[in-house]
């Protein structure tokens, strides 16, 4: 897969004409479901990739496949897509598919697509969610509108059967946060059926220090992150009075020289330091981005910026190979 730092390739990733076009023929293996698999990855992250593109209206003459087209040509079936819809101004719907594939199925969110997104991405006062700690308000809602509400994703999760395999849980950016709230959520249920695996993609700080209490210690959550993709530093660990937010998952990262380095689990390092440190940072490095974003729109962005890509997160899943 090759690298794309264009604008269009960030913001609207589901334009893209190449999916799943991998350099060898990675196969999916639904038994490794423990301990991090390239293979797998590749796969998972071009399934996030491929939820961002949008249904063509019936009447439309259509110009490039469906999500569904693309899908059938890779042995895949989107057999549901989910639309929730978040009961508050300017904040744009949560969605996710469940994709069945030979042996297994996977359960991709969306990741941040439009200024909608990014409000609600803005919106990270702690709340209550039901487990221990708290989560990211923005996160929560959207969450909240696509689970029991709308389409109901729950209850598609509980018509699963056993002989459709493992389920995957699995999102990049915005969709990370909510595939880890998802994953969360069912370990909190006795009765359910419980993800296989997680693997998210660029995720952002969903909860504080407690949340990490909902997942047991054998569940394999692997967090990957590129390079410098500045997306897992937000929102920042402590601001001002709230709690500290703290990433969960074993972090997978790919330094800037390709090769792939596997942390402990629940590392959480961004380079801030004191609370105060952490809050001027913070707020610099934002009006730092912006400033960076109107002067380079419509031409390559800084590294930040295209690290969060996501076909640029295939392509250097892909390279990378497995530790060093």
């Amino acid at each position: 897969m090759q690298e794309d730092n264009s604008f269009e390739a960030l913001t609207n990733p589901g334009e893209a004409s190449n999916f799943f076009h991998f350099e060898d023929a990675p196969v999916f293996n639904p038994v490794a479901a423990k301990s991090y698999s390239r293979d797998n990855g590749l796969w998972l992250m071009e399934c996030c990739r491929l939820v961002y593109r949008k249904d063509r209206p019936p009447d439309e003459q259509p110009k490039q496949p469906s999500r569904q087209e693309i899908f059938d040509h890779f042995g895949l079936k989107e057999t549901r897509f989910f639309d929730g819809h978040v009961q508050e101004k300017n904040i744009k719907d949560a969605q996710a598919a469940l994709i069945k594939g030979k042996g297994f199925v996977v359960l991709a969110f969306r990741g941040t697509l439009g200024p909608g997104d990014l409000l609600a991405d803005l919106d990270f006062k702690p709340t209550d969610w039901g487990g221990e700690g708290k989560v990211h308000e923005g996160f929560k809602k959207q969450f909240d509108a696509i689970w029991e509400q709308g389409d109901n994703l729950r209850a598609a999760l509980d018509e699963l059967k056993e002989e459709d395999g493992p389920v995957f849980y699995t999102g990049h950016s915005l969709g990370a946060s909510l595939a880890t709230l998802a994953a969360a959520t069912r370990f909190l249920d006795e009765k359910a059926v419980k993800p296989a695996a997680l693997y998210t993609f660029g995720s952002p700080r969903v909860g504080t220090r407690g949340f990490a209490h909902a997942f047991p210690d054998d569940f394999f959550h692997c967090r990957v992150v590129n390079d410098r993709d500045f997306v897992p530093t937000v929102p920042p660990r402590k601001f001002l009075l709230t709690p500290d937010f703290h990433h969960v998952g074993i972090p997978h990262h790919i330094d800037h020289v390709g090769h792939l380095r596997r942390g402990k689990p629940g590392d959480d390092e961004d380079g801030f330091a004191t609370p105060k440190g952490q809050v001027l940072d913070h707020l610099n490095s934002l009006s730092g981005r912006f400033l960076e974003f109107v002067r380079t729109a419509g031409r390559s962005f800084a590294e930040k910026f295209t690290d969060h890509t996501p076909v640029n997160y295939t392509a250097r899943i892909e390279r990378a190979g497995d530790f060093v």
